[in-house]
């Protein structure tokens, strides 16, 4: 038994749109994409602050940190 075909307009249709979503996805990375010292810098950052901030008591002090 062969498959259906599918109608070459609905196959054409498909192959765009799927190239859209891969070069969209492409676009996306690239743009959120944080260099490895930038994580780095962040992790640091985020240490400090709670060191500083201390326990959770008082949540005035923990968001001004």
């Amino acid at each position: 038994m062969n498959p259906p075909s599918v109608p070459p307009l609905r196959h054409q249709h498909a192959a765009e749109n799927l190239r859209f979503v891969r070069d969209t996805i492409a676009r996306a990375m690239d743009f959120t994409a944080v260099p490895g010292l930038g994580g780095v810098l962040m992790r640091v950052m985020a240490r400090v602050a709670t060191t500083v901030a201390g326990p959770p008591a008082d949540t005035r002090t923990c968001l001004g940190v």
